[in-house]
Order: structure tokens, then C-alpha cells, then sequence
């Protein structure tokens, strides 16, 4: 059934994964007689232990909520943090604040992780909600194209490009498919 607060979003309320490690989930989808498939990692995702707020500028107009969580060291991590602000993901061109962001473990590895996320000219009373997800090595490279060709725009920028996802149309394999299948734990 699809969400009807979030359009594309599709809810079953008979379908529940408890985490059982790093196990692979695999969507197959007929759409007239069409064939698409894609395979996706469930990963753990750590607590966030905590999250601070201070200051991020001279004239306090921005507030960095710092998230901290333990990194895992036996493996390569990869994850993505998501930003609720009053109900919604916000998106503010002039002041170039994102409501997603993509990270590795590369320089942390095994290490207690803070995240800076500012957040601009926040008021008492409104209602933060911070998701922390694991996502696979492949779900990382995806998202970080995406926001690459969505965010950033320069005289530098690259040349907008279609991105593959991790569907495959196994009836046509030249018509891939727009978009990823993920699936995740969320803190």
C-alpha cells in the first residue's frame, strides 16, 4: 500500500524484518510482463548516543546539532543521516543546508563518529528528529552521485549524467530502471 504521507513509499503492514546480520534481501517486481530485480544488504546500525547543540556562528542565526555514535571496527562502515525539522526534510538554497548526508568510517574507523549539522535559526519549541541508517558500500556510492548532481552546482561541478541504481530490468537489460532498492535499520 502506498504511503499516503509519503508519495512512492510503499507500507505492508504484514511485513517486518527483524535484524538477523548482514543478511541479502532480493526484490523481483513484474510490471506487465516486465522483469526487475535488485539485491540489497540489511546492515546494523549503532546508537546514537547522544546529540549536543551549540553555536555554530557569530550572530547565532545557525545552531550545529553535533550526533555521536560508536563506529563499529571490524568492518567498513557507510551510512546516511537524515534530518526531520518540524515535520519535514527541509531544504534551504540561500543558506545551502541539506537535509541528508552521506558518510564513511574511513577516517574513523572504530571510533566514536560526531556528525555537524547545522541548522538555521532553530526555536524552542520545534521538533528535531535525526535517523541515523546503515547503508551498504553500493547504497553510499549511489546517494553520494545523486546528491553530487543535485546539490552542487559550480563551474566545476560534473556534467549531469544518468545514475544507475541497483535495479536491473531483466527483460530488457538496455532499459534500466530509474532509482535503488534499499533496505535498512534506523536509529
Amino acid at each position: 500500500t502506498e504511503n499516503p504521507e509519503e508519495a512512492g513509499h510503499y507500507i505492508s503492514n504484514s511485513f517486518f524484518l527483524p535484524y538477523e546480520g548482514s543478511k541479502q534481501y532480493r526484490l523481483k517486481v513484474n510490471y506487465h510482463d516486465t522483469i526487475y530485480t535488485a539485491t540489497e544488504q540489511f546492515l546494523p546500525t549503532p546508537l546514537i548516543d547522544s546529540v549536543v547543540t551549540t553555536p555554530f556562528d557569530e550572530d547565532k542565526s545557525f545552531q550545529s546539532f553535533d550526533i555521536y555514535f560508536d563506529d563499529p571496527e571490524a568492518t567498513q562502515d557507510f551510512y546516511e543521516l537524515k534530518l526531520i525539522h518540524n515535520g519535514s526534510e527541509p531544504f534551504d538554497d540561500e543558506n545551502n543546508l541539506l537535509s541528508r548526508l552521506t558518510l564513511d568510517d574511513y577516517l574513523d574507523n572504530g571510533h566514536t563518529m560526531v556528525i555537524h549539522f547545522p541548522i538555521y535559526k532553530p526555536k524552542q519549541g520545534d521538533n528535531i528528529v535525526f535517523y541515523l541508517y546503515s547503508i551498504s558500500e553500493a547504497t553510499f556510492q549511489y546517494l553520494e552521485a545523486l546528491y553530487a548532481q543535485t546539490y552542487q552546482a559550480s563551474p566545476y561541478s560534473p556534467a549531469p549524467a544518468q545514475i544507475r541504481g541497483n535495479i536491473v530490468n531483466e527483460t530488457a537489460p538496455k532499459n534500466f530502471p530509474l532509482g535503488y532498492f534499499r533496505i535498512n535499520h534506523y536509529q
